[in-house]
């Protein structure tokens, strides 16, 4: 997700997979006879939207509407556009892209958005991008560089710090995870113009700037950027291949990581991979590997960033293939399976132009004889 040039590293949208849409209060600033009203919560601030049309004689919504007091009072101009088109049961709703400006502590913040609904029956499901940037200057060990701040969280502040913690489940081995969204921090290491090289983090965790560790911190009015350094001795981390992601995430810190071949500095200590993603060129286009480290039966790498040494991560490609078979008396269920060089399932994986072709599977007999030919749908 891009925010006028700056990424937030740790993206939390906001809605749901049910999402509770009602009908507006009397008061509320819609217009549209069927329009409808939800409260959503983005760290712990309450924002209301309603799905609305951009006069009472528009024969169907046309408007994304946005409150962030909370209340479910629109204001006329606080809304982007909202396009709906339907395909049998199903209605799908494109939100924005567009800008609102909202005040927040005597500033004026512009805030993109953008997302998606769906309906079917009364299930609905939003999914909410709000996008804000702050830019200012910021002293580090002496040098002053431009930084900025992009909101990851969607509550519209710039000091979130995300949190790491263990994720317990039944029937799965604990692992790490990010518990909460945290803001992201970019700094300009050239002219700042945020043109050239850039160093990225997370707000309130270890950043690598000019050669030295700092946490960057934000004030409560959002109005004053600092620059703590951070001690800590520095390793590195390689991963083989030309262009991935990746989340570690150690007791006390996440780091959101991109690269190619080259080595990546962290500082020394344990961590363990959250996420991993990788794109890689196949016949033509980039194929897209998503890894969330969700397979119950394998534990998500460890690794060991130790001082002025260079750690080598296996994860990724080589991608296995597999089919696990289960017969039940004359049924015969084949499920198909894609897993890394670590044993980690694959979460997703496909081609930016279009949907992935489907895997084709042949079954033979003990002597040879190919009793079955199909192809696996993916669901």
């Amino acid at each position: 997700m891009d925010a006028g040039g700056a990424e937030a590293l740790l993206a939390e949208p906001l809605g749901g997979e049910n999402v509770a849409f009602g009908r507006p209060g009397a008061d509320s600033g819609t217009v549209h006879p069927n329009a409808t009203v939800a409260r959503l919560t983005a760290a712990g601030t309450p924002i209301a939207v309603a799905i609305d049309a951009s006069g009472p004689q528009v024969a169907s919504p046309d408007v994304f509407r946005l409150d962030f007091t909370g209340r479910g009072r629109f204001e006329e101009g606080c809304f982007v556009p909202f396009k709906l088109s339907s395909q049998g049961q199903v209605t799908t709703g494109r939100i924005g892209p567009g800008t609102v400006t909202v005040e927040r502590n005597g500033q004026t913040v512009p805030v993109g958005v953008t997302g998606n609904y769906w309906k079917y029956g009364s299930r609905r499901i939003l999914q909410l991008h709000l996008i804000s940037v702050r830019q200012g200057d910021c002293d580090f060990g002496g040098t002053t560089r431009r930084v900025r701040l992009v909101d990851g969280t969607g509550n519209l502040a710039v000091n979130d710090v995300a949190r790491p913690g263990q994720q317990r489940s039944a029937g799965r081995q604990a692992r790490m995870a990010v518990t909460r969204a945290g803001d992201t921090v970019v700094v300009d290491l050239g002219d700042g113009s945020f043109s050239g090289p850039t160093a990225r983090g997370l707000v309130g965790h270890p950043i690598h700037v000019g050669g030295a560790w700092y946490t960057v911190e934000v004030s409560d009015d959002q109005a004053a950027v600092t620059a703590k350094p951070f001690a800590a001795a520095t390793g590195q981390v390689r991963v083989d291949h030309g262009e991935w992601t990746m989340i570690l995430a150690s007791r006390d810190h996440v780091f959101p990581l991109a690269g190619g071949t080259g080595a990546i500095p962290l500082p020394e200590g344990l961590y363990q991979v959250v996420q991993y993603g990788q794109r890689t060129p196949v016949e033509g286009q980039n194929r897209v590997a998503v890894l969330g480290c969700s397979n119950d039966g394998v534990r998500p790498p460890i690794v060991r960033i130790k001082a002025a040494e260079t750690t080598d991560l296996a994860i990724g490609d080589p991608l296995a293939p597999s089919i696990r078979v289960q017969i039940r008396g004359s049924s015969v269920r084949m499920d198909f399976a894609v897993a890394d060089a670590a044993g980690l399932a694959i979460d997703g994986l496909g081609l930016p132009t279009g949907r992935r072709p489907t895997p084709k599977v042949t079954i033979r007999d003990a002597q040879g004889k190919i009793v079955h030919q199909g192809t696996f749908e993916y669901g």
